[in-house]
């Protein structure tokens, strides 16, 4: 679960990064994995009003540039991470 920010900044751009549990290759790129970081990414920032400047998505770590106007870059995070464990995790087995 993401830690609220203790400072946020409305006009701020953020580099949101985070790896995978002992740098298992979870994220490695298949076509399936692939469309559903996509839509996780696209539906959460839809839904939280996130703007997103660029990503990147390796197989044990991902990386964003993201601005949060609403200063709701925790919630957006849960809403993003959270879904798509679940779904890699079923699909991974």
């Amino acid at each position: 679960m993401a830690t609220p920010r203790r400072l946020q900044h409305k006009n701020a751009l953020y580099l949101v990064s985070n790896f995978c549990f002992q740098g298992r290759a979870l994220l490695r790129p298949d076509h399936t994995i692939n469309e559903m970081i996509l839509g996780s990414l696209a539906h959460s920032a839809f839904v939280h009003k996130v703007t997103i400047f660029g990503f990147i998505f390796l197989p044990s770590s991902f990386f964003m540039i993201v601005q949060a106007e609403h200063m709701n870059l925790g919630a957006f995070m849960r809403d993003f991470q959270s879904p798509l464990t679940v779904n890699i995790n079923q699909y991974r087995g």
